[in-house]
């Protein structure tokens, strides 16, 4: 999924890291009560009022430099918001869907386009492309420098397609590969095909957790082989023609190695041997689901966002600790259609119906800092800092939102 949006920079008062908006799940350190903006970046060319940022997140490095994509280009910018490098652009073939940078272990940057993987050097001179199966939301770096990316398609109808791939790639560090992964192939119907929202996620022991849009969750071992999958539940999808529910989200690791992942407008946990631990509904119960990307706390709570609007907190045991209703945003109208002409002298038809409150989504990776405090964004454009208690720190409204209904803070 590809979304464009404003980078905004968040400076708290205890001289802490400033927070980016739309980082992947990840810890910082300290907390803080106040929040203020310290710059951001509006309006990267395209069209008037919109931004061209390209990707479901922007990639940090340790030394606090932010790299963000154009379509074209990869661009470096200092923690002042000044540009240190904007990148040669891609090959034309890719122009417009470069985007997802992420950070490895060392320095290299990795950001995906239309069926390629790209790593940049530091200084923005590209090192290697990839070749991978279909589009991609981005990769994931292991300690050993193993590069993974999930890619793939779906063809004739959406979601809902006849043709379907999805393949996870394992990418050596010079750029080759160094194996591959069908894990959804064929035609017929179902969900499936396409890789949006979901990158693999990679565990202590090297056991590579990923999930797809038809409804499977898998764990690889390092070699490629695999080690487990299991199926997932009843899909919400109304008249879906595959019962089993996407796997909506990228999934985290718990210390033990239990990975946490959502479904169905479930929050599932599974046991490094494949055993489904619990489920919490984090959506389900008002049929929503959750498109939000997990993160576990020190203490192993696991955080995660969900389209009914709410923030939920749950143990490492399953239960709901606490949760954050971020209210509701005003919905879209449909499109006007043009009124059957009537007799004469009948009075006007009624007009059509106007924007209606839906809640609000929250489809953030939320930051966790040492002291367990949780920051997230909501499709109110509003960023949240809540306690490890479940209790507002502060609330903070990112300046291209302000007196905006709808302004998303996504990934």
């Amino acid at each position: 999924m590809r979304k464009a949006w404003s980078v905004v920079l968040i400076a708290v008062t205890a001289a802490l890291a400033p927070l980016a908006v739309g980082l992947p799940s990840s810890l910082i350190a300290g907390a803080a009560t106040t929040a203020s903006v310290r710059w951001y970046l509006p309006d990267f060319g395209g069209t008037p009022g919109f931004t061209a940022i390209k990707g479901t997140n922007v990639g940090v490095a340790p030394d606090g430099t932010i790299y963000y994509t154009d379509g074209a280009s990869l661009v470096a910018i200092n923690g002042d918001g000044t540009t240190r490098w904007r990148s040669a652009a891609v090959p034309a073939w890719t122009q417009n869907e470069l985007g997802n940078p992420t950070v490895g272990g060392d320095g290299t940057i990795f950001a995906t386009g239309s069926h390629f993987l790209f790593a940049f050097a530091p200084d923005g001179s590209l090192r290697w492309s990839f070749a991978t199966a279909g589009p991609s939301d981005g990769a994931v770096s292991a300690s050993d420098g193993t590069v993974y990316v999930l890619s793939g398609f779906n063809t004739g109808g959406g979601n809902f397609g006849t043709s379907r791939l999805q393949v996870l790639q394992a990418v050596n560090p010079d750029g080759t590969e160094r194996w591959q992964h069908v894990l959804l192939s064929g035609s017929g119907t179902g969900m499936g095909g396409f890789s949006g929202l979901v990158r693999p996620a990679v565990a202590g022991d090297g056991t590579v957790y990923v999930g797809t849009w038809d409804g499977t969750f898998f764990a690889l071992n390092p070699d490629g082989t695999e080690k487990w999958h299991l199926l997932t539940g009843a899909s919400l999808v109304p008249n879906a023609p595959d019962p089993r529910a996407a796997v909506t989200g990228s999934a985290a690791v718990g210390a033990d190695g239990s990975a946490y992942f959502p479904s169905g407008g479930d929050l599932w946990a599974v046991s490094p041997t494949g055993a489904v631990l619990w489920r919490a509904p984090v959506g389900s119960l008002t049929g929503q689901e959750s498109l939000s990307w997990p993160t576990v706390g020190i203490d192993g709570t696991i955080h995660t966002g969900s389209t009914d609007g709410h923030f939920y907190a749950i143990s490492p045991t399953g239960q709901t600790k606490w949760t954050v209703d971020v209210g509701q945003c005003q919905a879209r109208p449909p499109p006007s259609t043009p009124a059957p002409s009537g007799r004469p002298g009948d009075p006007p038809p009624p007009p059509p119906p106007g924007p209606q409150p839906v809640p609000c989504w929250l489809g953030t990776s939320s930051l966790i800092s040492a002291s367990g405090t949780v920051y997230f964004g909501a499709t109110n454009g509003i960023l949240y800092a809540i306690d490890p208690a479940g209790a507002e720190v502060w609330r903070l409204t990112t300046p291209p939102c302000q007196g905006v209904t709808n302004c998303d803070l996504w990934y």
